[in-house]
């Protein structure tokens, strides 16, 4: 579900909404890969399959997540502001890894790999400053 159809929840339809979101949660498949069978890799192909598989699982949690909002008022405060668009930014990281990967450009993925680490370290670290 885009972000767009996720941002017309009315107040009316809070149960709707849940019961949406759940759902949206519940879609979201898991790579199902076990942590031993890294072992079985021999290229660095194998690895960056598995990266793009985590990869797209984490995107769709995040792009979740940056669609919350408070049940009661449907609008956030500052710091949630503030979370929601780290989140909005590391969902488009994401985005731009997975794809800078799949074409096999080293230098533009590591680059951007550490802007989303960087934004991960502001999302868990925000809440400490304000």
């Amino acid at each position: 579900m885009s972000v767009k159809e996720n941002t017309r929840c009315h107040p009316k339809s809070l149960k709707t909404t849940r019961k949406a979101f759940l759902e949206q949660i519940a879609s979201i498949k898991p790579t199902g890969r076990k942590f031993s069978a890294t072992d079985a890799f021999t290229s660095e192909d194998d690895f960056n399959g598995l990266a793009v598989e985590l990869l797209i699982e984490v995107g769709s949690f995040i792009c979740i997540a940056g669609n919350l909002m408070p049940a009661k008022t449907r609008r956030g405060t500052v710091n949630q502001a503030v979370l929601g668009g780290h989140l909005v930014r590391l969902y488009k990281l994401i985005n731009a890894l997975l794809d800078q990967i799949c074409q096999h450009r080293r230098e533009i993925t590591f680059i951007i790999a550490r802007l989303a680490f960087e934004c991960i370290v502001n999302i868990r670290f925000s809440n400490q400053v304000w």
